[in-house]
């Protein structure tokens, strides 16, 4: 690990980012997880823990997605994060099926789908951070809006 690499944990919306970044240093995948979801709500403010719709994944700073993004692939060595999950969904050409498949994701939501998501460095790269904080009646087309956003915010 290249500790002379620190990300600025940049924030539009006051955020500190230093307990992801401490889960991600130890690979603890599973809070980092849970932080990752709880720092999306909070830079949208809104309460941690909260579905987030399709629509609301655009009104996310880039800034604040960007950290996430950046934390999650430097402390699991580009495996996991935004950036490479919408590398993954591009390279099958959106297809959300297949984009799950690639990334080891049940192709359907309900409550007992988030057990099936694995908290280990030996996921498929994109595993993570899971889609656990998605909600609503469009969830499968979460893809299509984070890729979107994330063209945005200049991630390629």
């Amino acid at each position: 690990m290249n500790f002379n690499l620190e990300i600025n944990l940049i924030s539009a919306s006051g955020i500190d980012y230093t307990k992801l970044r401490d889960y991600l240093s130890l690979k603890n995948w599973k809070e980092a997880d849970r932080e990752t979801w709880a720092v999306m709500c909070q830079s949208l403010s809104m309460t941690a823990g909260t579905q987030l719709e399709k629509s609301q994944i655009s009104q996310l700073p880039c800034e604040d997605l960007q950290t996430c993004d950046r934390l999650w692939m430097q402390y699991s060595q580009d495996r996991f994060g935004f950036s490479i999950q919408k590398q993954i969904y591009e390279s099958v050409k959106r297809d959300y099926v297949r984009f799950c498949d690639r990334v080891n994701w049940p192709t359907y939501n309900s409550t007992t789908a988030s057990g099936q998501f694995k908290f280990s460095h030996k996921s498929p790269p994109g595993h993570l951070p899971s889609r656990s904080w998605v909600g609503g009646i469009q969830w499968l087309g979460h893809m299509d809006a984070m890729s979107a956003k994330l063209t945005q915010c200049g991630n390629k």
